[in-house]
C-alpha cells in the first residue's frame, strides 16, 4: 500500500533527491513518514538529525509517535519518507534501520532510526488524490439534517478533489441550528461538467468541522467521499484533470496571449530573452 503513494510515472534524479533532503535538513522543507498500521497509512511529521552523503548515503529520524501514543517506527518495518512544500513533493519507500538515541541540535537526546538512501527517488502526492482550487466559486448544495429534519444549504466548494471536498456553508446554517460533527453524513450536489448536465449528488463523511474565529461567518467542513460509483469517480477525475491543464496553461501563459515565452524564442531564436531589445552582441 505504501507504494501506491509513489508515482513510478515520475522518476526523479537521485541528485533532485539529495537536494530535496538537504533542504529538509536544513529546514527549507518538512519532512514526513508513513508506515502502514493496521491496513491504514498513517503519516506524522517528524526531523532529520543527521545526513551522510557519499557511500553508504543515509539520514537519521526522529522517531515520531502513533496516534495510539506508540512509537511508530519499529526495526524491519517498511516506512515511506516524503519531503517537498506541495501536495506533490519527492519520496521512497525504504527499511527501518537500527533504533537507538541520537542528540539533537539543542542537545537533548531523541529516539532516532537510520534511514538508508534509495538509487532512485520518485514524485509523490501527500494526499492520495491531487486537491485542486477552482479558479472560479463553486457553487454547491449541501443536504443534512437539521432541528427541524432535512435541511438544503447553499454552499460553495474550496477546493475539491478525487477523495472529497473542502466546502464551505452559508450562514443560513447557523440560523437553521444545523451542527455538523465528525462522521455525520451529508449529500453534496455540484456541477463538475457543462452548464446542460445535470449536478452530481455525492454522499460524504464529515471528517471534521472547522469554526471561524469570529464564530460568525459559515463554517467549513472537510468531507470525504462515501462509496462514489463509478460514473462519480470518472466525473470528478475528469473534472480535477481539466482544472489542472487550465491551470497549468495560465502558468505558461499568464497574459492570455495565445504565446508562451519558449514559443516565441522558436520563432525568434536570434533573440535572447536575457538582453533587452538594442543591447545584442
Amino acid at each position: 500500500m505504501l507504494s501506491d503513494w509513489l508515482d513510478t510515472r515520475l522518476p526523479v534524479p537521485a541528485a533532485e533527491g539529495v537536494e530535496a533532503l538537504r533542504r529538509a535538513y536544513a529546514g527549507d522543507y518538512p519532512i514526513e513518514v508513513a508506515v502502514e498500521r493496521a491496513g491504514a497509512v498513517e503519516w506524522r511529521r517528524t526531523r532529520l538529525l543527521r545526513m551522510v552523503e557519499g557511500r553508504g548515503a543515509h539520514v537519521v529520524l526522529v522517531v515520531p509517535r502513533a496516534a495510539d501514543g506508540t512509537m511508530l517506527l519499529q526495526e524491519g518495518a517498511e516506512m515511506l519518507v516524503f519531503t517537498g512544500l506541495r501536495d506533490r513533493g519527492i519520496g521512497f519507500v525504504s527499511t527501518v534501520g537500527r533504533r537507538g538515541m541520537e542528540e539533537d541540535d539543542q542537545g537533548a537526546m531523541q529516539p532516532a532510526v537510520r534511514v538508508d538512501l534509495p538509487s532512485g527517488f520518485y514524485g509523490i502526492q501527500r494526499r492520495m488524490f491531487v486537491r485542486i482550487r477552482p479558479p472560479r466559486l463553486l457553487p454547491c448544495t449541501v443536504q443534512m439534517t437539521g432541528a427541524d429534519g432535512r435541511v438544503y444549504l447553499d454552499a460553495s466548494i474550496d477546493n475539491i478533489s478525487r477523495g472529497g471536498a473542502s466546502i464551505r456553508l452559508s450562514a443560513a446554517g447557523r440560523i437553521l441550528g444545523v451542527a455538523l460533527r465528525a462522521s455525520d453524513v451529508v449529500a453534496v450536489s455540484v456541477a463538475l461538467g457543462a452548464e446542460s448536465v445535470e449536478p452530481t449528488k455525492l454522499s460524504a463523511v464529515v471528517l471534521r468541522a472547522v469554526e471561524p474565529r469570529d464564530k460568525e461567518g459559515p463554517p467549513l467542513i472537510a468531507v470525504q467521499w462515501h462509496s462514489p460509483t463509478p460514473d462519480d469517480q470518472r466525473v470528478l477525475a475528469d473534472f480535477v484533470i481539466a482544472q489542472e491543464r487550465q491551470m497549468l496553461r495560465r502558468r505558461r501563459d499568464p497574459t492570455g496571449s495565445g504565446s508562451s515565452p519558449r514559443k516565441r524564442r522558436q520563432r525568434h531564436p536570434h533573440v535572447r530573452p536575457d538582453i533587452p531589445p538594442g543591447n545584442l552582441p
